[in-house]
């Protein structure tokens, strides 16, 4: 009966160590997936600041070259 118990304990101690184990690369795999996510956010942010900036380039230019052609 004794050895059913100890069996029993320690198949429950290997469970939560396993489980521990398991919570932990969950957690450090959401973590890479967020850390992702920003970096893409990110890289989306300037990719949207240079269009903006090429846009307002290719507007002054073409502001400019109207003012040459009346000049």
């Amino acid at each position: 009966m004794k050895d059913r118990e100890k069996l029993k304990e320690e198949s429950k101690q290997e469970y939560l160590r396993d489980r521990g184990l398991v919570d932990a690369i969950i957690e450090k795999i959401k973590k890479e997936d967020m850390d992702l996510i920003d970096e893409l956010n990110r890289k989306k942010e300037v990719a949207k600041t240079y269009m903006y900036q090429a846009y307002e380039e290719k507007t002054q230019r073409k502001a400019q070259q109207k003012e040459v052609k009346f000049l």
